[in-house]
Formats: structure tokens, C-alpha cells, sequence
């Protein structure tokens, strides 16, 4: 969940002069005309072929640029310096595309090292290009396929695909292809092989991130032996499966073991435990690489990313070959298992507001409710809390080791976005509460239906069942039941029989996941909730 701001360019931003020819920072301007794109090779359909320059006016109102100037790096004094003429207008936000070697447009040649330069009609240099890399701006084909953009329009210069003259460069990919590895079994898997490699292997999991399907074909794949390997991996032409497309995955399969002499399916090599596996593209250009493993894969355990084609790789559980490694848990080291052991703590995911819940609430910010249901204290210094991105995250919330995070019996603890923990929740979102250990305590799967006046919640404070629900209205800190939930009999089995680490089975919604029994909930009232009005809202102190 995130609230929209206002666009402020970092352009708006720029301090600029000139010294000695070259941009650099000193006295702050509004620089709202800028150069976003570079073409020193042209591009398909624009302009001819020639090369062109893309300049985008960032400020809210139109700007004539007569008497603005553009040059390379012969500088301003040179004869192919070109000067606006009058009423050379570009409009707010417009992207405005010069062609180059056209009339009444600039006719220097931009090198593939070159810098081009933007003066205003004072002579003050307000943008430059950097010098360009030197590189071929050409695919394998000659065809040019790469310009030097700003990222995002107001980002850092770099080499990106799929030029977007006259538009915007949001949609513009770096250089390097976004295809990358994103799973890795080094012991196979236990389970059915109609989900993983059939018969049963070690497998490799590519994912494409890319807007568009990619062609594999003739892209190698090698373990530590190298590129040069004997039983380096070259997909096929043949293969029955050659492009992965946009977001999608593609599974390649090792050795089957089970037959003597074994047989391979894709790749001959075998995946250590302690080995690298690195993707290269038909350029030879590395594209992605595992880094070492560490030992630790087995059967349920992966060596995987924490996002898909991005976080970081780590050990997970439970494998997902050909699917999304969103809702994979965490497999700590040693003979932890990525659950926690029932019972261990009584502390568990109470509310969740991913929209907020007004300005009264956390600053309007999203929030997350814990709450301790047994009759004993928690410590929970060093618990952490993340999102679907995982423990792993750079956002990962981890609890303080002080006495404010000791939960008392019955006790509510409300956690908001900015003033506690980083990440945003996201409707869809999955939101995770783990021990000092790493190990799943309780989580929960969101299914976007949550607002301002609904959230996410247990029926029952501490054991029920999670539904959405907006009557009576959210309760940041207090109980979620209208006067107070009964509390957990020390004998009762439905609490004590059915709980993983004290959360309750059931609390991924309307989502079966592997290693929890997931209920289907629905959105309820909490005036169906059995209530005991003479209580009031429990703490400590009144039970």
C-alpha cells in the first residue's frame, strides 16, 4: 500500500554551472528542459536511421527555446553547434525529438564515446548527456536496439533497450536482458514429479521479467566448470520450449539418477552443494549467476530468490519449480525447520490494515496488530516482521531487545508503517511474523479487500479464523470483538491441538499453501463473534 505524492522530478532538483567545460554542481536552478534520450546509432523507424537527440521540458509551463544550444564534444565554439531558432516551443512535459543531418536541426554526429550538451539562451549549461560509453550500440545483427536514456526520464544516464522517442523512458530495460535464474534444486525434490522434473532431478528455474517473451536459443548454462565445460548446458533450437515469456518461467531438468548409466533430460551436469551456476546469452554476455551455495539444499530445500528475478538468493522451503516464488518461508541454518515448533510463543498477527485507517491511526499509514493470547509474557526482542519479500528484505522489521517488547498476558501491540516498520503493505500482500530465529511464528495472505473502513482481522483475538470486516469498525490496539473476545481455555484442543508456533492452521486466506491447512474466509461481521459485555476490552488488569 502506498499513498501518491505529487511528481517532483529529481531534475527540479539539479544545481548546475559550468566550469572549464564540464557540468558540475554549485548554485541551485530549475532545470526544467532536459535531455532524457541519445540515439548515436538512430533507431528503427525514426528519423531515417540518423541519429537523434530526445529533450523533455520537466516544468509545468511551455518554454520557447530559442537561442538554446546543443553541442558534442567539440564544444560550443564549434561550426555544428546548433542554436534554436525563434519560437522553437515545447510544450509542458512534452518529449521533443531533433533529428539529426534533417533541416532546421543539429548536424553533428554523436559518437559512440561523444557527450552532447544543453545551453540556454544565456550560454549557462543546464544538461548534459555525460560522456557516452564507447560501446556498440548495435545487437548482434547491427541493428540498434540500445540509445543512452535517463532512466525513468530523471534518473542517471545509462545504455537501456527499446528506445522511446517522443515518449517517456519508463518503459525502457536495461541493457542487459532481465531474464534470470531464480531457483535452483541441488537434491531434487520430494514431490510429485506431475510439479517438478519427471522423472525426479535436480532442476534449474529461469524467469523472465522482461515486458515481452525472450528467445533463449543458444544461451549456455555451466556450473563451476566454466562456460568452457564439457557438460555446459546450450538450449537448443530444438528444444520444445525456446522463449520464456514476459513474467513466465521455464524449468530445465538434470540428470535422472535413478537408471545406471543415469541419463540427462536438459543439462549433463550435476549441481553441487557448494556450486555456482551462471547464465550467459547467445552474445556470451553474462546474465545472471547463483553465487555459491552453501550446503545446505535437501529435498524440500531450495536455493533460491526471496523475490522473483530479484532480493536475494537464499535457502527456501517449500520448492516451486515452474511457479512463483512469492509465499516460499525462510529455511534457516542447521536443523531448524522454516516453521516454528507449536507452542512456542503465544504471540501472534492479529489486524492487519493495509489501507490505513485514518488520519487518527499511525498518521494514516498502514498498520500491523499483534497480540499475546496466553497468560505468560512474551519477550519478542529479535522477532521480526516482513512482508512477502521475506525475512531476508533490507525492510525487515526486527523487534528491539528492550522491556517496551515484552508482551503481557492478553496484550495488544500496535506496530505503523514509517514509526515502526518500512515496507508498505500491499492489498494482495503477504504479512509474516517470525522468531529471533527466523522461523514462522504466524502469516498471512491478503486478497485486496481491504480500505479504510475494512481490515484484515481474526474473528476470535488471538486463535479465530482471519476475515475482512468493517463492522463495528477497525480496532488498532484493542480487541476485535465488540466488548472483548472470550479468552483461550487452558484445556480447550481447538486451541492448543491446532496451532503452528500459537497461530492458529487456517490463516493464509482463501490460498492453500504447502505446510499450512488453509481455510477459505469470507468477509463476516463481528456481531456474529460471541462477546462477553461485562468484561470490556481485556488486558491484564481485568482478567
Amino acid at each position: 500500500h502506498t499513498h501518491s505524492k505529487p511528481r517532483q522530478s529529481s531534475m527540479n532538483m539539479r544545481t548546475t554551472a559550468i566550469l572549464a567545460g564540464v557540468l558540475t554542481t554549485a548554485a541551485t536552478v530549475q532545470a526544467a528542459i532536459v535531455i532524457t534520450e541519445v540515439a548515436p546509432k538512430g533507431s528503427t523507424g525514426q528519423c531515417e536511421g540518423e541519429d537523434w537527440i530526445e529533450i523533455h521540458n520537466d516544468g509545468d509551463a511551455d518554454v520557447d527555446l530559442a537561442g538554446y544550444k546543443l553541442h558534442d564534444n567539440n564544444g560550443v565554439g564549434d561550426e555544428d553547434t546548433f542554436t534554436f531558432p525563434a519560437s522553437s516551443l515545447i510544450a509542458a512535459d512534452e518529449f521533443k525529438v531533433l533529428c539529426g543531418d534533417a533541416t532546421g536541426s543539429f548536424q553533428f554526429g554523436i559518437g559512440s564515446d561523444d557527450q552532447v550538451t544543453l545551453l540556454d539562451a544565456s550560454g549557462t549549461a543546464v544538461d548534459t548527456t555525460g560522456v557516452l560509453p564507447g560501446v556498440d550500440f548495435d545487437d548482434a545483427n547491427d541493428v540498434p536496439i540500445f540509445t543512452w536514456a535517463r532512466v525513468d526520464d530523471d534518473g542517471e544516464f545509462a545504455m537501456l533497450r527499446y528506445p522511446s522517442p517522443g515518449a517517456s523512458n519508463e518503459d525502457m530495460q536495461p541493457a542487459k536482458f532481465q531474464v534470470f535464474i531464480n531457483e535452483v534444486a541441488d537434491k531434487g525434490t520430494d514431490m510429485n514429479p506431475g510439479f517438478a522434473c519427471d522423472p525426479a532431478a535436480d532442476y534449474i528455474e529461469l524467469y523472465n521479467a522482461e515486458p515481452g517473451p525472450i528467445d533463449i536459443t543458444g544461451w549456455k548454462i555451466h556450473d563451476d566448470d566454466g562456460a568452457d565445460g564439457a557438460d555446459a548446458y546450450i538450449h537448443a533450437s530444438n528444444h520444445t520450449t525456446t522463449s520464456i515469456p514476459s513474467k513466465g518461467f521455464l524449468l530445465l531438468c538434470g540428470e535422472d539418477k535413478s537408471v545406471d548409466p543415469p541419463t540427462f533430460q536438459d543439462f549433463k551436469f550435476g549441481i553441487g552443494s557448494d556450486d555456482a551456476i551462471t547464465l550467459i546469452d547467445a552474445a556470451g554476455n553474462v546474465i545472471d549467476t547463483t553465487g555459491t551455495l552453501t550446503k545446505r539444499g535437501d529435498a524440500t530445500t531450495v536455493w533460491g530468490r526471496t523475490e522473483d528475478g530479484g532480493g536475494v538468493f537464499t535457502y527456501l522451503t517449500p520448492p516451486t519449480p515452474g511457479a512463483t516464488n512469492v509465499g516460499m518461508d525462510y529455511k534457516p541454518a542447521g536443523d531448524a525447520d522454516a516453521m516454528a515448533a507449536p507452542g512456542t510463543s503465544t504471540v501472534v498477527l492479529n489486524e492487519i490494515a493495509d489501507k490505513g485507517s485514518g488520519a487518527d491511526t499511525c498518521d494514516g499509514e498502514d498498520w500491523v496488530e499483534l497480540y499475546n493470547y496466553g497468560s505468560e509474557a512474551v519477550d519478542i526482542g529479535g522477532f521480526h516482521l516482513a512482508d512477502e519479500k521475506g525475512v531476508m528484505h533490507e525492510d525487515v522489521h526486527i523487534f528491539p531487545d528492550d522491556d517496551a517488547h515484552v508482551m503481557q498476558p492478553y496484550s495488544f501491540m500496535l506496530l505503523c508503517k514509517e514509526t515502526h516498520f518500512q515496507f508498505g503493505i500491499g492489498g494482495s500482500d503477504t504479512v509474516i511474523l517470525l522468531n529471533a530465529e527466523k522461523q514462522v511464528l504466524d502469516k498471512i495472505v491478503l486478497t485486496d479487500e481491504g480500505s479504510e473502513t475494512k481490515t484484515m482481522q481474526r474473528v476470535v483475538d488471538g486463535t479465530g479464523d482471519w476475515a475482512y470486516s468493517e463492522s463495528p469498525a477497525p480496532s488498532p490496539g484493542l480487541s476485535n470483538c465488540e466488548g472483548g473476545c472470550p479468552l483461550p481455555k487452558k484445556d480447550d484442543d481447538s486451541v492448543s491441538g491446532g496451532v503452528i508456533a500459537g497461530a492458529v492452521l487456517g490463516t493464509v486466506a482463501g490460498v492453500a499453501v504447502l505446510g499450512l491447512i488453509a481455510k477459505q474466509v469470507s468477509a463476516v461481521s463481528k456481531e456474529t463473534v460471541p462477546k462477553k459485555p461485562d468484561r470490556g476490552f481485556i488486558d491484564v488488569n481485568n482478567v
